[in-house]
């Protein structure tokens, strides 16, 4: 099992540099309406040391910003509608509660 693990493991880090190192040929190549999507996808999901990082790329188009701006602002109305859900959730327990019934919701479908 080992041996298998080990092999496995140096498969997964030859694929990560090869990545790593075809992405500025890649990067080079693309035009600015790729690239922004591509930078982007990329900031979203990077720790925030490797986003900054990414950030001061030189062919980083500058409507990434403004695109980050966008989805953080989306996200931030999720949330609040998330919440806002909840808090009207649990007021409609209360009052069930008040009234002595109980409360039913669907139950959630459960992938098999």
């Amino acid at each position: 099992m080992g041996k298998d693990f080990r092999k496995a493991d140096n498969q997964e880090r030859l694929i990560t540099k090869a990545i790593a190192d075809t992405m500025p040929e890649l990067i080079a190549a693309m035009d600015e309406d790729a690239l922004a999507p591509l930078f982007f996808a990329l900031e979203r999901v990077a720790t925030a040391p490797n986003r900054r990082r990414i950030a001061k790329h030189p062919l980083r188009p500058e409507i990434v910003d403004e695109m980050h701006l966008e989805a953080d602002e989306e996200e931030d109305r999720a949330a609040e509608e998330a919440a806002e859900a909840e808090k009207g959730m649990e007021e409609m327990s209360e009052v069930y509660r008040e009234k002595g019934e109980k409360l039913y919701l669907p139950e959630e479908e459960v992938d098999s």
